[in-house]
């Protein structure tokens, strides 16, 4: 999806003491088994007695050597390139308990989306943001709704509470299971080289500096809002022009025009760092976006 930007934040103080990241190497190694190095160690010994004159004796020793040596050498037969952080934990990173909205983004006339541009010292890779072949995201994001209280005097109030409102007006356009019902998994994560992965030359000389300054988080939840909005008034329309007897929560919803628009307040999230390939949380935070950006409620219902 792409938005068109107006960036009403004050430029974040870029740190300039980039941190690097280290590249390592995994390997699976075949070591043989053999623990003799030595030498000699394919020559026979055999030690004869002759008697010549009188009781004077003399002993032969003969050693022959049998066969060919083969020295057996460790072989990597797998080796998984990685990288390191600076960090200890993903709490480390993200220490962060409250962030300013800084700049809204417009991707219609009747949509506001909220961000929050975070310098940071160390960016994110392409597993962590989006995931990569059969691993998903491993830095999971979604709103926390209970507490955000614009939401829940506006938005909540109208659309999900008590929802279905008819048997015949529910949401059917988009598959619910993706982001909720009522949504909470449109959060998004911006940041430049957004898809780094690994390169070769980050692999020979073993370690990285990632380019992104700063990442921002993207409040995308205003926009299922007013799809959601749009669909259900549609829906609740047709079910009041086929005769059905509108009650005060249906007129709430059909006596108002465009969906409300995200104003003053708080709206948290939360963010979890999955551990690759066991799905398995192992750490999390809430953050609180705090928008300071008024915005006027306006009904083109007269």
């Amino acid at each position: 999806m792409k938005y068109s930007s107006a960036d009403k934040s004050v430029e974040a103080n870029v740190p300039s003491d980039l941190l690097v990241s280290n590249v390592y190497h995994f390997d699976l190694v075949h070591v043989p088994t053999n623990t003799d190095n030595s030498i000699n160690r394919n020559v026979s010994e055999s030690t004869t007695t002759e008697i010549s004159e009188g009781e004077t004796s003399a002993e032969i020793t003969t050693r022959e050597a049998n066969g060919i040596i083969s020295d057996g050498e460790e072989k990597s037969f797998y080796r998984l390139d990685f990288r390191t952080s600076q960090y200890n934990k993903f709490l480390d990173k993200i220490s962060y308990n409250q962030l300013n909205v800084t700049f809204k983004l417009y991707p219609t006339v009747d949509v506001d989306i909220l961000g929050s541009k975070v310098p940071v010292k160390e960016g994110f890779d392409v597993f962590e943001l989006s995931g990569k072949g059969s691993v998903d995201a491993l830095i999971r994001r979604e709103a926390v709704l209970e507490s955000a209280d614009w939401y829940q005097a506006n938005i909540h109030s109208l659309l999900y509470k008590d929802y279905p409102f008819h048997k015949n007006a529910q949401i059917t356009y988009r598959n619910t299971s993706d982001l909720g019902l009522p949504p909470t998994k449109d959060i998004d994560i911006w940041q430049f080289d957004y898809d780094y992965y690994l390169s070769d030359s980050d692999i020979e000389s073993g370690k990285i500096s990632m380019s992104a300054k700063n990442f921002k988080i993207i409040y995308g939840l205003p926009v299922s809002w007013s799809l959601d909005f749009k669909h259900l008034r549609n829906k609740l329309a047709d079910v009041v022009a086929k005769g059905f007897n509108p009650d005060a929560k249906i007129n709430s919803i059909l006596k108002r025009y465009p969906c409300p628009q995200v104003s003053i307040g708080d709206y948290p999230i939360k963010l979890e760092y999955v551990l690759p390939g066991k799905n398995v949380v192992t750490s999390s935070r809430v953050i609180r976006l705090k928008n300071s950006f008024y915005n006027s409620q306006i009904n083109m219902i007269k």
